[in-house]
């Protein structure tokens, strides 16, 4: 249940929103473009080693592509609770891995930050910590699997921009990737709790995670940073689970079973 309703929210401060979160999210669409960094670059990356780079300037474009989505959604529908809970997630963890090696990524940040302020339904995101009493079991199972095989990259990926000097680190790109690789993850977990705005979640990490999959697969397989054959294998199949869930539905939500010790 909802704790605020839509008749106590100031509708100037609706608007408000609405409007500063489409800006923020038409920011983001221009960027996007950078998903066929494959086979070409339509915009111009200020990165003197694109070619070299491909791979983190692909990742970048996927990851634009999702904060735009989930924006321009909010924006349509602001009581997408998980729409919102995954926006102030994704940048606070682009804030943790970014800033301390790229101060200027604040004004990336400032861009976010005035559509979260003015958002109208705090209330909704309260009680986070109990919102998966009943998840769903598949993407709770699938976003758990993803997590035991990007921390650890993305771990490393911080560690290669803190110690590193070679291209892709002197671009930023290692930290960029570090907070990157770590998106379609949460989102899952995330749409696990089934909450407004599940379904988005799920979708746009599937076609996140299948496209970034095929690139891996047949492109870019020996790029650096790259998943190659057997990681952009993984991630089809991720997003092929997590892309049938959300087609699916409410017509299928297996629950997981409850473990808690029945009284005598």
């Amino acid at each position: 249940m909802y704790s605020t309703s839509d008749s106590a929210v100031s509708p100037g401060r609706l608007l408000a929103f609405r409007i500063l979160t489409v800006i923020t999210g038409l920011v983001f669409v221009i960027p996007l473009f950078n998903v066929v960094a494959p086979w070409a670059f339509p915009l111009d990356t200020g990165d003197p080693h694109e070619v070299a780079d491909r791979w983190f300037i692909t990742v970048a474009g996927a990851a634009d592509l999702f904060l735009s989505t989930t924006l321009l959604s909010l924006a349509w529908r602001p009581r997408q609770s998980l729409l919102a809970a995954y926006v102030v997630a994704a940048a606070l963890i682009a804030a943790a891995i970014n800033v301390p090696v790229d101060p200027t990524f604040l004004a990336v940040l400032a861009v976010v930050v005035p559509a979260l302020v003015v958002y109208p339904f705090w209330a909704d995101l309260q009680g986070v910590g109990s919102w998966w009493r009943d998840p769903h079991a598949v993407l709770l199972g699938v976003g758990a699997a993803s997590a035991l095989f990007v921390v650890p990259v993305s771990m490393a990926a911080i560690g290669r921009q803190i110690g590193g000097t070679d291209v892709a680190a002197r671009g930023n790109w290692w930290a960029d990737y570090g907070e990157h690789v770590l998106l379609p993850t949460l989102a899952v977990l995330l749409a696990a709790t089934c909450r407004p705005g599940w379904r988005l979640l799920a979708g746009v990490a599937s076609a996140v995670w299948l496209y970034l999959g095929l690139v891996a697969t047949f492109v870019l397989s020996d790029a650096t940073g790259s998943w190659g054959v057997t990681g952009g294998a993984v991630a089809i199949l991720g997003g092929v689970a997590a892309g049938a869930v959300a087609a699916l539905g409410e017509r299928f939500h297996p629950a997981l079973p409850d473990l808690r010790p029945r009284p005598a």
